[in-house]
């Protein structure tokens, strides 16, 4: 676990967030490719996802050199004009400190803007959302799931629901309500806050001094096995349509009002006692009559 430790200490983000992630998404398997997409690694970074947040983030964490050689084509996608260095940027995902770091640093831009629109800390249920849709995703998502919980998520988020299957349809097919697949990505993270409230990309500095690549694998160690089994590999984070483009603008369409996301802000249908607070399942299942004991 030492990559996770490493990222933990580097970016400021939760070790207990980031090891609970990467056992999802990966089953600590830095080596690990999507069978359905181009997700690698322990967090299953997709190409596009990768090199966005190499772009943003790379300089400050070590990795100056690669950020610098990622460039905007007039199209609006990120590419790196030199192959065999695309090969090696792309490769890096397979190193777990660098992979994890840049979990990290995803996670610090996600907070911010779960932050601004919640107003308040998000809960680590609400980050790893982020983590599986980006923070534009994760917004839309949110909304439809406060707004209209018995909606079929899989028909506004069907490209997700492709890529996600265990996800979006139960074990007979069905296709979960909004409410329903809000449980489904909240169960192994829950409710609790415990990413550092001081984990923020304003918060990390440029001079950060450069993340030394792990020997590979064997710098995880060995963990113990998670409560639960991770979700088939068919399940994928960090999910944006396969175009290099940023990872919080790919899921752009089909927004519901903002009364909505302010209605979920301030934990609308709940006592005043416990405005603010994230809505719990119990609300989503008042709405649709969702067993949330799955």
């Amino acid at each position: 676990m030492g990559a996770l430790r490493t990222a933990s200490e580097t970016t400021g983000t939760s070790f207990d967030y980031l090891l609970k992630t990467a056992r999802r998404e990966s089953d600590l398997d830095p080596a690990l490719k999507s069978k359905t997409s181009t997700a690698t690694g322990l967090f299953q970074f997709l190409d596009g996802t990768w090199l966005e947040t190499l772009k943003a983030d790379g300089a400050r964490y070590g990795y100056g050199e690669y950020a610098a050689a990622i460039v905007r084509t007039p199209s609006g996608n990120l590419d790196i004009a030199d192959p065999a260095l695309k090969r090696q940027v792309m490769a890096l995902r397979e190193d777990p400190t660098a992979n994890a770091v840049m979990a990290g640093a995803f996670t610090n831009r996600n907070a911010a803007d779960l932050r601004a629109m919640l107003g308040r800390q998000p809960t680590d249920g609400e980050l790893y959302i982020a983590h599986f849709f980006g923070s534009a995703g994760a917004r839309k998502f949110l909304d439809l799931a406060a707004a209209q919980p018995e909606a079929r998520a899989d028909t506004v988020f069907p490209e997700a629901a492709a890529a996600n299957r265990p996800i979006f349809y139960d074990k007979s097919g069905r296709a979960r309500s909004a409410a329903e697949v809000y449980a489904v990505l909240i169960k192994q993270h829950g409710t609790e806050t415990t990413t550092s409230a001081t984990a923020s990309v304003t918060a990390t500095t440029a001079a950060t001094a450069p993340v030394a690549p792990s020997p590979g694998p064997t710098a995880l160690g060995l963990a113990p096995e998670p409560a639960e089994p991770p979700l088939p590999f068919a399940f994928h984070g960090l999910f944006q349509t396969e175009r290099t483009g940023a990872a919080t603008t790919d899921v752009r369409e089909l927004w519901v009002p903002q009364t909505a996301r302010a209605a979920y802000a301030a934990g609308a249908g709940k006592t005043s006692g416990d405005a603010g607070r994230p809505l719990d399942l119990g609300t989503f299942a008042r709405a649709s009559g969702v067993d949330t004991r799955e």
